[in-house]
C-alpha cells in the first residue's frame, strides 16, 4: 500500500494509528466507513469551490 500511495511504510503505519484514534471501531463499519469518506470528499470539494470563486448555488 506504501508503494501506491508513494510513502514509506512507516507513514501508512502512522496514519492509521492517527485515524484508529480519531474515529475508533466506526472504522470496522461499512457503512460509517463511506459516510466518513462521502464527508471529507464533500468538504474537499466545498474548499475548492470556495477557493475557485465560484457560487455552489448556480
Amino acid at each position: 500500500m506504501a508503494a501506491e500511495l508513494g510513502v514509506h511504510p512507516q507513514t501508512v503505519r502512522y496514519r492509521m494509528r492517527t485515524l484508529e484514534r480519531l474515529f475508533g471501531s466506526r472504522l470496522e463499519n461499512g457503512e460509517e466507513r463511506l459516510g466518513i469518506e462521502v464527508a471529507l470528499r464533500a468538504a474537499r470539494l466545498q474548499a475548492r469551490t470556495q477557493n475557485s470563486g465560484m457560487d455552489p448555488q448556480n
